[in-house]
């Protein structure tokens, strides 16, 4: 351990700099996230209101989210049907891990694919 004063002066700073900059860092992520929270709101409100005005409307963006929503809560808040994916769960192998190899994918253990949904 170095017992130089001006080194350990020195290395408290950077772990003082090193916090603030942390901290910054947060408050800006939480920032970002509270805007884009807002605008999907207020995006959300609107389409809202056009459904109530245009009937027409109100079809093409139910078409829309019918395509876009998968998970069955969230497709029973715009009185969607259940997909046929949701109806059906996968099959479980016998160690207890879901089989997605079962429906004709291909066999490609190296390529981890993640869940992704369709933005406009």
């Amino acid at each position: 351990m170095n017992t130089n004063p001006k080194l350990k002066k020195l290395q408290q700073k950077k772990s003082q700099i090193d916090a603030r900059i942390k901290l910054i860092e947060s408050r800006e992520k939480a920032k970002a996230k509270k805007e884009d929270t807002r605008r999907k709101i207020l995006i959300g409100a609107m389409v809202m209101e056009q459904m109530e005005k245009s009937e027409e409307s109100k079809k093409k963006i139910l078409a829309s989210l019918n395509g876009f929503l998968t998970r069955p809560l969230d497709r029973m808040l715009f009185g969607l049907p259940e997909t046929k994916q949701a109806q059906t769960p996968p099959p479980i192998t016998p160690q207890g891990r879901v089989d997605s190899k079962s429906k004709g994918e291909k066999d490609n253990d190296t390529e981890k694919k993640s869940p992704q949904r369709k933005t406009a």
